[in-house]
């Protein structure tokens, strides 16, 4: 996967040209060793609690096929789905 650039508010990728419907974030995870790792979300979720990078489709997909300890979909916003990755 690609570098994450600087962490942002979720809610000021928008802001910053990343509310399209491809547009994904990274949400942190609840803390470190927790066992669902950090959650993806689309861009313009809103159910997004804490600091959260914007990423591209690219990496949003590699992220979620990939270990389900490091990554997981938030199951409101379903970027899974949106990326075409099958259940």
């Amino acid at each position: 996967m690609g570098q994450l650039s600087e962490p942002v508010d979720a809610r000021s990728a928008l802001q910053h040209g990343c509310g399209n419907a491809g547009a994904f974030v990274v949400e942190k995870q609840l803390h470190a060793g927790h066992p669902l790792g950090a959650m993806v979300h689309r861009a313009d979720c809103t159910v997004i609690q804490r600091e959260a990078n914007p990423i591209s489709a690219d990496d949003g997909r590699q992220a979620l096929t990939g270990d389900e300890k490091f990554f997981h979909a938030c199951e409101f916003c379903r970027p899974d789905e949106h990326l075409g990755i099958p259940d």
